[in-house]
């Protein structure tokens, strides 16, 4: 990671915001595809190697060849890009990748006192199957610190990039261009977990915060929302925190977990295998849990992402992603096996979308 912000062509990146403009255009990137996009510009001119940008990219998962090349076909797509004329990323046969025009490196300003940065938590157990609670809770107290008014929070791919770096928190704070960092451990034991969270200045790496606390896995939805608006008070005392949403309900622990693995094949793993077992795990949450809601939003995440980046015929994954809320709000009115059921969805270019609603199997049928 290195400071500041990237020129590349016509082309904007900010790692710090995670955003991509041409001009006054913004892009979608999703989070791979930024973080693929950044390894290459952090290393102009240089090439770039393709099992170093697995390590980074993919933060030590193991996925294949393949997965990178789609990964590089997508990102092509997202910029507008040519593999035969690049403007933006290069080939290089049986090596790996660089930059296709000279980059600029912008260099970075001091950390803002409204900028906040959330690590990746730190897992104490040390057990595979609990890192995706560990990412979980980071993302989820981004999302919330989010929705606070005058409140700036760097990009999940960015802090999690500086945090595999083991930098002090000044150093940290300086290449991210944030005034705070929040940074934490969980320990999990069966269903209950310990989450440790602090909140450190980095100007003079100062303890601004901290706390821990004992909850059930079943608690956490409630515990990432009191995290973050402990976070949003102590940054600014006179900081409006109206725009938190407090999600006061339990989740089910099985159908969080599975939440959490498809949220980590979605944003971690990628490709068309991770997308794969990222639908099984999101629908499989569903189906333990059919009142869980961000298990909906997540799924209806997936299929926008596959629409839009051509896995799945748009028609049908747009579809999909808008169906979502109303499944959602049918399996909330009438219960985890409601009988089967018809109903109407609006969409553009559309007469209307017939569904049948049932307890775990949507059938799309779209009718002209």
């Amino acid at each position: 990671m290195t400071d500041g912000r990237y020129r590349i062509g016509d082309l904007l990146v900010d790692p710090g915001t995670g955003t991509v403009a041409r001009g006054d255009r913004r892009l979608q990137l999703p989070p791979l595809s930024f973080a693929l996009l950044v390894a290459v510009l952090r290393r102009a001119p240089d090439v770039v190697k393709r099992g170093e940008l697995i390590d980074e990219v993919w933060n030590g998962n193991v996925v294949s060849d393949e997965t990178l090349s789609q990964r590089v076909r997508l990102l092509r797509e997202a910029l507008e890009d040519d593999s035969g004329a690049p403007r933006y990323l290069e080939t290089v046969r049986g090596w790996g990748y660089r930059a296709a025009l000279p980059v600029e490196k912008m260099g970075g300003g001091a950390p803002s006192s409204t900028a906040v940065a959330v690590l990746p938590f730190a897992n104490l157990g040390g057990r595979l199957e609990d890192e995706p609670l560990c990412q979980g809770l980071a993302e989820e107290i981004i999302s919330a610190l989010s929705h606070v008014d005058g409140l700036q929070v760097i990009a999940r791919t960015s802090s999690a990039a500086v945090s595999r770096l083991g930098l002090d928190v000044r150093e940290a704070g300086r290449r991210l261009s944030a005034g705070s960092i929040v940074e934490g451990s969980v320990r999990r034991s069966g269903d209950r977990v310990r989450v440790t969270v602090q909140l450190v200045e980095t100007t003079g790496g100062g303890h601004l915060w901290s706390d821990r606390y004992d909850r059930e896995l079943q608690d956490v939805l409630e515990l990432e929302d009191e995290i973050a608006e402990a976070v949003a008070r102590r940054l600014r005392s006179d900081l409006a925190t109206g725009g938190l949403r407090r999600r006061r309900r339990r989740a089910d622990p099985a159908a969080y977990e599975a939440y959490l693995q498809g949220r980590h094949y979605f944003h971690g793993v990628g490709g068309p295998e991770g997308m794969k077992r990222a639908a099984a795990c999101l629908e499989r949450s569903i189906e333990l849990d059919p009142s869980f809601a961000p298990a909906f939003d997540a799924l209806a995440e997936l299929h926008w992402y596959l629409g839009f980046f051509g896995a799945v015929a748009p028609r049908d994954a747009f579809g999909q992603s808008l169906l979502q809320p109303a499944v959602r709000q049918q399996r909330a009115d009438r219960g985890p096996n409601p009988y089967s059921r018809r109903v109407t969805v609006e969409l553009p270019g559309t007469r209307h979308l017939a569904v049948d609603l049932r307890p775990v199997v949507v059938q799309l049928l779209l009718e002209h």
